[in-house]
């Protein structure tokens, strides 16, 4: 009996000794589960952030596939009246009469003129469209990008409006980045 009392006393130390080790390693337990819940809440932050930002590039993303149709629009209506300007020319061609040199040179400083006219034009509205990109000026720029296509500058048109719009999500997104950061610290 004694033998059997001194093997319970010495299972009885056993289990307390681990109790003990066990309940000196809470305080441990306690602080990662306290970190934890705040990491958990952290990525619910994070989660919502990211799921913003995933809503503003979609919409950016439908808007620039809105724009780029309405270019491939404006392209295709350019070229058509292109083709007509060329049935015109014909036309005119046809019907102008054996002494129609003089016709012809004057339709030909009248088109010169146009052209200039034209170039200056182009530059005018690649100058404001500069300005109202370096401004990020976004109704501006929606404006002048307007009058690319009838100018003919429908890829350059497209392409300076794909750059702002870059332009625009990277500066969005370094901000809600910031925002991010600012609201971890």
């Amino acid at each position: 009996m004694t033998c059997l009392h001194h093997k319970f006393i010495a299972c009885q130390r056993a289990l307390d000794f681990e109790l003990d080790t066990i309940l000196s390693q809470r305080p441990d337990l306690d602080k990662q589960l306290s970190n934890l819940h705040k990491s958990r809440k952290l990525l619910e932050i994070v989660k919502a952030d990211s799921d913003h930002m995933l809503s503003n590039v979609r919409s950016t993303y439908n808007l620039a596939d809105q724009v780029s149709g309405k270019f491939r629009q404006l392209d295709l209506a350019q070229s058509c009246v292109n083709d007509t300007l060329l049935c015109i020319d014909a036309i005119v061609e046809r019907d102008l009469p054996p002494d129609h040199a003089k016709y012809r040179d004057s339709g030909l400083d009248q088109r010169e003129l146009l052209l200039a006219s034209k170039k200056q034009l182009q530059g005018i509205v690649r100058k404001r469209l500069s300005i109202a990109v370096d401004q990020l000026d976004h109704p501006v720029i929606l404006r002048v990008i307007r009058l690319y296509s009838p100018l003919g500058l429908e890829e350059e048109g497209l392409q300076v409006y794909i750059s702002y719009l870059k332009k625009v999500i990277l500066m969005r997104s370094r901000l809600e980045f910031k925002q991010l950061v600012e609201s971890m610290e």
